[in-house]
């Protein structure tokens, strides 16, 4: 078997599996110990987020050559993911100017999806009727999301231009989409398309929405996962709190 197939069949998206493996050409595969591990990690100018996925993808092809050797773990602060308002997410919408555009920010918002869920999307997902859509997860999960009536009647026009794929390109332009948007916009926070799902789920979660509840939308194996959002919310409460006092 592969490394890329072990990926696979670990339920591996294929974003993940392109990162292990630029992140494996990072080591010297054929001469690696424990100490050579120890002083890439330690001598590294990459940042901590970045060394630590580098080991994960290390420990990851490890595991699959069936080599036990114990790797350095690095603390790595917490860092809560960008949110945008209801306000900046209303102003993308608005800056939308091409019918492809205004449905691409909507089923991201709306539905909380990864951007890969998205792109993968074909028309016998969409229950127009009951406004649902049977995302296909990661490792082969399907989750159910549903959308608004404003996306029903941009999703209505939209589908008549297409075949059963939804959206006939590539990851980048959807990203690309998300990015113009932004900057039309005038957000000066980073936005991308994982940005609308942290924000649909801090948006939920404000709104008195239960945790269960946006584990399943987000589609999340386990409930700790989700709760970095109820620590988002806390950070927001009491910014405004600061602001406005």
């Amino acid at each position: 078997m592969k490394y890329t197939d072990y990926l696979k069949s670990q339920g591996k998206s294929p974003l993940t599996i392109r990162a292990y493996l630029s992140d494996l050409k990072k080591f010297d595969l054929n001469n690696l110990t424990e100490d050579s591990v120890n002083g890439w990690a330690v001598n590294s100018k990459l940042d901590p987020a970045s060394i630590s996925r580098a080991l994960s993808a290390l420990k990851s092809y490890l595991e699959f050559k069936d080599i036990n050797m114990k790797l350095p773990r690095l603390k790595i602060p917490q860092k809560f993911p960008t949110v945008l308002t209801n306000g900046e997410v209303e102003r993308m919408k608005s800056r939308a100017k091409t019918l492809m555009e205004k449905v691409v920010i909507n089923l991201l918002y709306d539905t909380g999806a990864r951007v890969g869920e998205i792109k993968k999307l074909t028309k016998d997902q969409i229950e127009m009727a009951t406004r649902n859509i049977m995302l296909k997860r990661k490792g082969s999960k399907e989750g159910l999301v549903c959308f608004t009536e404003e996306t029903k009647a941009l999703l209505k026009r939209y589908l008549k231009g297409v075949d059963n794929e939804v959206f006939p390109v590539c990851v980048k332009t959807l990203e690309r989409i998300v990015d113009r948007l932004a900057v039309r916009a005038k957000i000066s926070k980073k936005v991308t398309p994982h940005t609308l799902r942290h924000s649909i789920a801090t948006h939920f979660l404000e709104r008195g929405a239960d945790l269960r509840f946006i584990q399943e939308l987000l589609g999340h194996a386990s409930l700790q996962t989700t709760q970095i959002y109820t620590h988002i919310s806390r950070e927001r409460i009491k910014s405004q709190y600061d602001k406005y006092r």
